[in-house]
């Protein structure tokens, strides 16, 4: 039987394995979870029936995580969790955009399983907060067009490390 009070949690992200995990490990602790792997799906899933907590990857890529959260806090009030592990550029300047775009919270990767999910509890307890203000089409823009040097950055990064592992006889991996 599926009960109604049970809350939702969706998750924006195409690590599946990392959100795989996730998923089970909330849906442990009493909370239903989806997994889309792109942004304007969760967006398209969150207008069609709310979720009480959406979990947006901040590296997937950033400038349409970036865009993704300002959609869903643009559909009204929702509490959003951004998460990064960084790559190239460490989490902090991820998260921090995040933040400036309107994420309620924001946690590093990797974290145990144990500490996120107590994270997602004490989301779930607050009510959702607001757009924040101040955020006009221009601050706006010139965050994105920080998201899109952050990609930027990131394809660099891999790149570099594809050449590097080529140059050293290790194959070549994949740059996506």
């Amino acid at each position: 039987m599926h009960r109604t009070d049970r809350k939702r949690v969706l998750v924006v992200g195409d690590d599946a394995e990392h959100f795989g995990a996730m998923s089970f490990a909330l849906q442990v602790a009493g909370i239903d979870a989806t997994i889309v792997a792109r942004g304007a799906a969760g967006v398209k899933a969150h207008r069609t029936r709310p979720f009480d907590l959406v979990i947006v990857d901040m590296t997937t890529p950033v400038r349409t995580a970036a865009e993704t959260i300002i959609a869903l806090k643009r559909s009204g009030p929702v509490r959003v969790l951004a998460l990064s592990d960084g790559l190239a550029a460490g989490p902090e300047y991820y998260l921090v955009l995040a933040r400036h775009v309107g994420a309620d919270a924001v946690t590093s990767r990797p974290c145990s399983m144990s500490t996120l999910t107590r994270r997602i509890e004490r989301l779930l307890d607050e009510p959702p907060p607001p757009m924040p203000d101040g955020l006009d089409e221009e601050r706006l823009e010139a965050m994105l067009d920080m998201a899109d040097r952050l990609d930027d950055a990131v394809m660099i990064a891999r790149l570099m490390l594809a050449q590097a592992r080529k140059a050293r006889g290790e194959g070549a991996y994949s740059t996506h």
